[in-house]
């Protein structure tokens, strides 16, 4: 009797194992940065570009799904060290490097210096006279990145850097203009009046990207085929125009 106990509680622990084993082969733990417009909470309801997209792919059949904000400075970390599968991310060379480049959502993003109307940007060396809110631990261009004898004003969001744009604090602000142009329309500001012609540093394809181990697995296909099927169907471009 006891050797039949024995052997069934073996059975039942294989089964829930292989059941475990199972769910977790189809789970994928996608991660965003909460940064306006691709995720932000307006009274208190989570949207945005990135978490409508999301969402989009959580009706994936047989695709398990679990969707986790992290601040912009962990969500690199959480895809290296593993704790989070995937994300969307721009196609950069650091990013290659990095992450397995899974499949273009058919998106871009612009980033540079964009001053507040009045200021003439025509060339690199013109920064040499601004003072330029920059969010700390952004990386927008290799030599802006590195240049100290530009004066940097370093913010911990792309909301502060704004702030201190409208307040006449700092002459541009650097990073994303579609995150700029967004968050000033949320705070109440025209861009029209507030913004003048930006100095684009890079205009990059933005992809759904993973960590090398989840890309080896069968279900980041899967997720692939899904979001091509979504950018080819113009869903994402529907998406996108809520936020232009």
């Amino acid at each position: 009797m006891f050797n039949f106990i024995k052997i069934l509680a073996i059975l039942m622990v294989s089964v829930f194992s292989s059941l475990a084993f199972a769910n977790d082969s189809d789970r994928v733990r996608l991660a965003l940065f909460d940064t306006p417009p691709y995720v932000f909470t307006s009274k208190n309801i989570l949207g945005g570009l990135f978490y409508e997209l999301a969402r989009k792919l959580q009706d994936t059949p047989d695709i398990n799904i679990d969707l986790k904000i992290l601040p912009r400075k962990r969500l690199a970390d959480s895809l290296l060290s593993n704790s989070q599968d995937c994300t969307f991310l721009a196609d950069t060379h650091t990013n290659r490097r990095n992450f397995s480049l899974i499949e273009k959502t058919g998106l871009n993003i612009d980033i540079g210096i964009l001053p507040k109307k009045g200021v003439t940007i025509t060339k690199y060396d013109d920064l040499y006279r601004l003072r330029i809110a920059t969010v700390r631990g952004t990386k927008l261009d290799k030599k802006y990145d590195s240049d100290r004898a530009i004066e940097k004003d370093f913010t911990t969001d792309y909301l502060m850097s704004i702030k201190m744009l409208v307040r006449n604090r700092v002459d541009a602000v650097a990073g994303s203009f579609l995150s700029f142009r967004y968050i000033a329309k949320m705070v109440g500001q025209s861009q029209s009046d507030l913004f003048g012609k930006p100095l684009v540093f890079a205009s990059k394809s933005i992809w759904l990207v993973c960590n090398h181990t989840f890309s080896q697995k069968e279900v980041s296909k899967e997720l692939a085929d899904r979001l091509a099927k979504l950018r080819n169907s113009g869903a994402i471009a529907k998406i996108e125009e809520k936020y232009n």
